[in-house]
């Protein structure tokens, strides 16, 4: 089984890219002409319009789009199912810590491993980018510093490392 993380460290459909061309990438990794495309605004408080930005994007790109909360946490959706049967799985930026504190709690990063180990593409932007990693660089928190990811990924994550001047 093929299993493929993209870590991103800027730019695409949040940034109004008209070309989609990081998106058109990653719908090419999936394996199914109308992939299922779920995006992850949890780092980000659910913000509707990053959702919105997201199932029109990949919409656009003839992908079945939808976006999964936990701001409010919907008690009546299952969300391990609605990752397990995504083609693809887009997490969105924001606050890391707070993001994998939240999927712990909700014993969601469980249901996250098991998609990515069935051949769900996992990608993501900035926070959604640092948590594959085992550890990441992080600016969410007081005082910053590096912080443990889920630790699918070896090494250290850092996606706007020349973007701003203490962390170089």
């Amino acid at each position: 089984m093929s299993r493929r993380i993209v870590a991103i460290g800027g730019g695409g459909f949040l940034f109004d890219e008209p070309q989609l061309l990081q998106e058109r990438y990653l719908v090419a990794l999936c394996n199914s002409a109308a992939p299922r495309a779920l995006f992850l605004g949890t780092a980000g408080g659910d913000a509707e319009r990053s959702q919105l930005k997201f199932i029109k994007a990949f919409t656009r790109l003839g992908c079945r789009a939808d976006s999964l909360a936990f701001f409010p946490y919907d008690m009546k959706r299952d969300h391990a199912a609605a990752v397990r049967d995504a083609d693809l799985i887009y997490v969105g930026g924001g606050n890391t810590p707070a993001m994998l504190a939240v999927w712990r709690e909700f014993g969601f990063d469980a249901a996250l491993r098991v998609a990515y180990d069935n051949g769900t593409v996992l990608a993501g932007i900035s926070a959604g980018a640092n948590c594959w990693f085992e550890r990441y660089v992080t600016d969410s928190v007081p005082g910053g510093g590096v912080r443990d990811g889920l630790g699918w990924l070896a090494g250290t994550f850092c996606p706007h490392l020349d973007s701003e001047t203490w962390r170089m």
